[in-house]
This record gives structure tokens, C-alpha cells and sequence, in this order.
């Protein structure tokens, strides 16, 4: 049996005789996807850097007379509760709009070593992007306050039930809860001021999606590939998949690097 051994070079020419089909591939399909991605409906993204402290949410809130510890910011859970309904629904208040029309718009992330959180809004708009990303951020301030007066109210409510029902001769007892009573009503008056933009969201320049650059970039890969392929079954219909410039192309396709049996045929092993 003897076996030719493939010429490489044999498939370049094959590509540079039929050249214009690689150049059509290559020309026309990059072409058409990056025509393709500028039509697409572009997304924008805008972020706002917070700095979120804790309050009477968080726990550290006396519910009796007796103050515990002060309460520790957990961003990680402040990042998700920014995510909840509750603060997207206030912030389609301030914009009004309808309830639920802001749910899922945002994405919040902490920061465990700065303490930042950062609220990502998407939009079909720079303009739009930013301003939902900000109304985020003025919704968590308010949603807080509102949520940490609630508990401070009633906090007091306890305090002050407990300094009416003792008795006037207790007054070391009455005198502290006086002392509870006043730092509960400076503690309500503080809890607006938890939450703090950095750094205001501003309308970004370019949109995060679609990247038409890239889109077309991969599309040359795969014209490239896409239009050797052409060529290869172009050559082999051409030549009715006989052997081209000295080398069996259409084997050679087949089994990259192999030459084809020209010796003659082996009987089959009984």
C-alpha cells in the first residue's frame, strides 16, 4: 500500500484560487451583524454611591426602658432589602409612576470594606438610567426613616407607658426613664439622617449593551471559518471531489493531515 503524504500549502491554494468567497464572508457578514447590533434597542446603565448607616431598624432599639447596644450596619443586608418591593414602590411614587413599574430595575452591592453601597439602574435611556438610579437612592432614605420612626414611636410608647404606671416616690426609676424618654425622642429626630449619597448617578456616555465592536469582531471568527468552508465545498463540487493540485483535498478535509489511500484496494479480512 502506498500513501501519499498531504501538502499543506495545497488547501492555501485552493483558498487564493476561490479568494473571493473568503472575502465575501468575511466582508459582508461582520457587515451585516454590526448593521444588525447599531438597530438593536440599546441599554443604559447609572449607578449611585450610598453610605447607609444604621438606625432603629437594624435592632439596638430599647422596646423598655433599659438601652442596649448601638446597632452595627450590615451592608450586605441593607444591599437586599433595597432590592425589595417596598423601596421600589416609593420610588415609583416619586416618580410618578405606577406601583410595580420599578420592580427589578435596580441592582444594589455593598462594599464590606468601605461600607458603600452602590445602586446600578438599567434603562433604554442615559438620561433615564440616572434619574431611576437617584430616586432609588432618595426612596432607601425615605423607606428608612419612615421604617425607623415607626419603631422609635413605638419604643417610646413603651417608655412612656411604663413611667405612668410608676409610681411619683420611684424617682431614681422615673428620673431614668425620663433620661430613656428623652434620648428615644432625639433618636426619631436623627432618623432621616442615616443614608447619604456619595456620589450622584449622571447620565453615562454610551450604552452597556449591545457592543457592536465586539459583535462584529466575533462575527469575522466565524466568517472566517464559515467562508473556508465555502470554499472547501465549492473546490470539491467543482472537481467532483477528486484529488486538487496534487494533494486528495476532499480526504484531506475529511481527515486533516491524511493522506488517502491510492495503492489498490485491500480485500476485505474474511
Amino acid at each position: 500500500m502506498t500513501q501519499e503524504r498531504p501538502d499543506p500549502r495545497a488547501f492555501f491554494r485552493v483558498l487564493w484560487r476561490r479568494k473571493w468567497i473568503l472575502i465575501l464572508c468575511v466582508t459582508l457578514i461582520p457587515a451585516a451583524v454590526y448593521l444588525y447590533s447599531e438597530r438593536l434597542t440599546k441599554t443604559y446603565e447609572a449607578s449611585v454611591l450610598m453610605q447607609v448607616q444604621a438606625n432603629a431598624v437594624d435592632g439596638g432599639l430599647p422596646v423598655t426602658g433599659d438601652f442596649v447596644s448601638a446597632p452595627t450596619t450590615n451592608t450586605a443586608t441593607i444591599a437586599r432589602l433595597i432590592q425589595t418591593d417596598g423601596v421600589a414602590d416609593q420610588a415609583s411614587r416619586l416618580l410618578e409612576e405606577p406601583r410595580g413599574s420599578l420592580r427589578g430595575a435596580i441592582q444594589a452591592t455593598d462594599d464590606e470594606d468601605t461600607g458603600l453601597i452602590t445602586i446600578t439602574a438599567s434603562a433604554n435611556d442615559p438620561e433615564r438610567a440616572a434619574r431611576v438610579a437617584n430616586t432609588f437612592a432618595s426612596a432607601v432614605r425615605i423607606t428608612r426613616e419612615r421604617q425607623g420612626i415607626r419603631r422609635v414611636d413605638a419604643a417610646i410608647a413603651n417608655v412612656q407607658k411604663e413611667l405612668d404606671d410608676l409610681p411619683r416616690r420611684e424617682r431614681v426609676q422615673r428620673e431614668q426613664l425620663s433620661e430613656n424618654l428623652q434620648g428615644l425622642r432625639t433618636l426619631r429626630a436623627a432618623q432621616g439622617q442615616n443614608a447619604q449619597v456619595v456620589q450622584p448617578a449622571t447620565p453615562p456616555q454610551s450604552a452597556v449593551s449591545p457592543n457592536p465592536e465586539r459583535n462584529a469582531l466575533l462575527a469575522l471568527i466565524a466568517a472566517l471559518l464559515i467562508g473556508a468552508g465555502a470554499v472547501v465545498t465549492s473546490e470539491a463540487s467543482a472537481d467532483g471531489a477528486t484529488v486538487v493540485d496534487g494533494s486528495p483535498f476532499v480526504a484531506m478535509l475529511a481527515r486533516p493531515m491524511i493522506a488517502a489511500t491510492t495503492a489498490t484496494p485491500i480485500s476485505p479480512i474474511p
